[in-house]
């Protein structure tokens, strides 16, 4: 009996012995992890890699890069609006605008390429368009930056006077809108026609104002793919000032001769059919008529008609259609170093005096009737009869009467 509780006493034993290491087992750290955990030998660089928890990328590794440069591209068009407005508001445009903003452009990327491209000449910018750029750059933002180096080289390398001294095959190379096919040749800013704009305004000082021929096609041959999406369209209203078209339709012509012995001379040509052009919203007819020989009579009967000075008292071209009928000299534009004058129907009406087209075409025609005499004819018999009217026309029929010889 002793024995038994003795064996019973020694199983107990045992098993809380069992009892206790398993529960220290349970609730106190291994050594080998409190080791671990307080070993200050390993370097932090490892814990961390053996804690660190791998989190899935849902972004592009890029996405603070593109951004970056979207934010900058929304900063460069501002500035580059902010040009655009004070070059159609300026009475000198392209000649005065501030381009420091721009110029400061390198600091703002911090980019070799964009450092190498301010380097650029104005002739090399074209290459822009077909340079490899990081894929974080959007084609807004390589036009951009086109046009800001357009603007500054403009002003550095003093463009404007150079393109203008060009002869007229080597301007029209120059006229190029390679960089718009960043943008798929659609403009839908104002800001982004700077450069149709700035060679419109060099086309216009070039231009004779009244061509027997279009003289603007090769213009309107580079800008036909561009499509005008903007809000001012001035592209569209460039185009329809550049529209060109001729149109015969009849006239009569009269004109009245001084005669100081006996009556005064006098003849009128109805139903003549001549040749309207209309160019830069302008009607204008021009003389002589080299296609049509008959329609250059009236003038060699004029200058027969006296064999010393022509004294005109009248002078009258006038549009026979009924639809047309206001449709008669306002002015007379010639020269006496050419064999050829204009006479101009309908001239040229600013829409407004705020618009940066109306203001180009008017200084262009104030500037090329400084080398032309131009006779305008009033619109009441008063002024028609003063003296200073009839001395314009006289010196007219002077000029008729040298160059009846050419015709």
């Amino acid at each position: 009996m002793l024995r038994k509780e003795r064996r019973d006493t020694v199983l107990l034993a045992f098993m809380a012995v069992i009892t206790i290491a398993f529960l220290l087992y349970i609730f106190i750290p291994s050594g080998e992890e409190e080791k671990n955990n307080n070993n200050s030998k390993i370097p932090k660089e490892k814990n961390d890699k053996k804690i660190e928890i791998p989190i899935k990328k849902t972004l592009p590794e890029d996405t603070t890069e593109e951004s970056i440069l979207n934010d900058l591209n929304k900063k460069i068009a501002a500035e580059l609006n902010a040009i655009y407005v004070d070059i159609i508001k300026s009475d000198y445009p392209f000649k005065d605008y501030n381009t420091e903003g721009l110029k400061n452009l390198p600091g703002e990327f911090k980019s070799p390429l964009v450092d190498k491209l301010y380097k650029f000449s104005f002739s090399d910018l074209y290459d822009i368009a077909a340079l490899e750029f990081p894929g974080s750059y959007s084609n807004s933002l390589k036009f951009n930056i086109f046009l800001s180096l357009f603007l500054v080289k403009i002003q550095e390398e003093d463009i404007e006077r150079k393109l203008e001294e060009l002869p007229e095959s080597e301007f029209k190379k120059k006229i190029r809108f390679d960089c718009c096919s960043l943008l798929n040749n659609e403009i839908e800013e104002d800001y982004q026609l700077i450069p149709v704009l700035f060679y419109f305004k060099l086309l216009v000082n070039r231009l004779n104002l009244y061509p027997g021929e279009d003289n603007t096609h090769f213009f309107k041959e580079k800008t036909k793919d561009l499509r005008d999406l903007s809000p001012g369209k001035y592209l569209i209203k460039i185009r329809e000032l550049l529209g060109f078209s001729k149109e015969v339709e009849k006239y009569r012509l009269e004109w009245i001769e001084y005669d100081t012995i006996g009556p005064n001379d006098k003849q009128a040509y109805p139903n003549r059919k001549l040749k309207t052009i209309n160019f830069l919203k302008q009607e204008y007819l021009l003389f002589p008529d080299k296609e049509n020989k008959e329609n250059n009579r009236w003038i060699k009967e004029l200058c027969n008609a006296d064999s010393g000075d022509i004294e005109l008292v009248l002078l009258n071209i006038q549009n026979e259609d009924p639809a047309k009928h206001l449709l008669y000299i306002d002015k007379i534009v010639y020269t006496p170093l050419n064999a050829q004058f204009t006479v101009l129907l309908k001239k040229y009406n600013p829409g407004s005096s705020d618009s940066f087209l109306d203001r180009i075409i008017t200084k262009r025609i104030a500037d090329f009737h400084k080398n032309y005499t131009v006779i305008r004819f009033p619109s009441s018999e008063i002024d028609i009869n003063k003296k200073s009217f009839k001395k314009e026309l006289d010196k007219f029929g002077n000029f008729l009467k040298r160059m009846v010889s050419a015709i």
